[in-house]
């Protein structure tokens, strides 16, 4: 009886686990959003794996400060790409006016080579026509 209610407990915990991860993914992506600034994010760094989690570490500069973030990481992405695919890798990223730290990463645009000036107050929207531009 006992070994029962440990394992149901133990599966309560894990579900309420994911779905405080979940909730908090859709209120940063409701909360971005509603009011949103776009620069350029540089990928530093993937940890986890395994069983756990895959996590992609990425820099940016905000309008008042340089954030350092994360974000999880699709495994069958990661496993197609590798790690060497994302390290050092420029992405635009768009982060809520209020609160730079929630982020999030623009996976399906491309951020040319040649753009290297992000005007201080970042921008309003993706830049130039570019979210136009898909990667392939």
């Amino acid at each position: 009886m006992k070994g029962k209610k440990l394992n149901a407990i133990l599966y309560l915990v894990v579900a309420l686990f994911f779905i405080l991860i979940i909730t908090k993914q859709y209120y940063r992506k409701y909360l971005i959003s509603d009011c949103f600034k776009v620069t350029i994010g540089t990928i530093t760094k993937v940890s986890g794996g395994g069983k756990a989690i895959l996590k992609i570490h990425y820099t940016f500069n905000s309008i008042s400060q340089e954030i350092e973030t994360e974000e999880m990481l699709d495994k069958m992405d990661y496993r197609k790409n590798g790690e060497d695919y994302y390290l050092n890798r420029r992405y635009f990223v768009k982060f809520y006016c209020e609160d730079p730290k929630l982020s999030e990463i623009v996976w399906d645009i491309k951020v040319p080579d040649t753009l290297n000036y992000i005007p201080p107050k970042c921008w309003d929207k993706i830049p130039y026509g570019l979210e136009n531009v898909q990667i392939e």
